[in-house]
């Protein structure tokens, strides 16, 4: 895959090393890249204001660690991948490995902050803390899977990498991902209907969960912001996963998806 027979026009290049269609997937990924890390950044500076404020004029708890420990993880993942994609580099396999334990961290601490959304609205009661705290250590400890699940090597005689890679096994760390936020999801969701609104009926609950009413502003706004998180999500997951488990589909075209899960 990696090499053609023949004089090569331009031996420094590294796309006159690849079939036509895997120089075309691999040109469109780096797109992805650069246009993924662009809108990161500009979602950072977007950001500033308020993030400085939450550091310096607030006291520093648990959820605001773990939120910016979310975030420059998912910056370090999206900037390792980026540079795996577009640059030249000595060890394919050892950037490859530290794109992988980022994608962990940065997973793990997102999902975090929804466990302690989950621990808030439950008010700490054991049985539920106790349930969704497992859920995410299932996540944890999926994602420690990752980092031996890809791989890639050099593209020809150049030093530009290429994925070569993605074990089917990385596909459960998405799956248990995406099993969790969807209990967090629910559960939260429910106990805001019921806590918050004087509907009695299952039929009139269910309404107020697809947002038709009944919810004061403050717990209407929470119930949406997760319902869009986890819908966005769950779809890119979905994709993720078909492109994993579907043998015929070359690793080149499948790591730039990856960086969606770092959310």
């Amino acid at each position: 895959m990696l090499a053609q027979s023949g004089p090569l026009p331009n031996p420094e290049t590294p796309l006159a090393f690849l079939p036509k269609s895997t120089a075309y997937q691999y040109e469109v990924s780096r797109h992805v890249y650069l246009a993924t890390i662009g809108a990161f950044i500009w979602d950072i500076l977007t950001h500033l204001p308020e993030e400085w404020k939450l550091l310096f004029s607030y006291k520093i708890t648990l959820p605001t660690v773990v939120y910016f420990i979310s975030r420059i993880a998912s910056l370090a993942f999206i900037t390792t991948s980026t540079v795996f994609q577009i640059s030249t580099v000595h060890s394919c396999h050892d950037l490859q490995v530290a794109i992988g334990w980022c994608l962990c961290l940065a997973i793990s601490s997102t999902s975090f902050l929804f466990f302690l959304r989950a621990r808030a609205i439950f008010d700490r009661r054991t049985l539920p803390v106790a349930v969704f705290f497992t859920s995410w250590l299932g996540v944890f400890g999926s994602t420690l899977i990752v980092p031996f699940a890809i791989d890639g090597e050099h593209i020809g005689t150049t030093q530009y990498c290429i994925n070569t890679a993605v074990k089917p096994f990385s596909s459960a760390a998405i799956a248990i991902s995406s099993i969790n936020d969807a209990l967090v999801l629910v559960a939260v969701s429910w106990r805001i209907t019921i806590s918050m609104t004087s509907e009695e009926t299952f039929r009139g609950r269910v309404n107020v969960l697809l947002g038709r009413g009944g919810l004061p502003a403050l717990s209407q706004a929470v119930l949406q912001a997760g319902q869009q998180y986890y819908f966005i999500t769950v779809g890119s997951n979905i994709l993720t996963l078909v492109m994993i488990i579907i043998p015929t589909i070359p690793p080149s075209t499948m790591p730039y998806l990856l960086c969606r899960m770092s959310r």
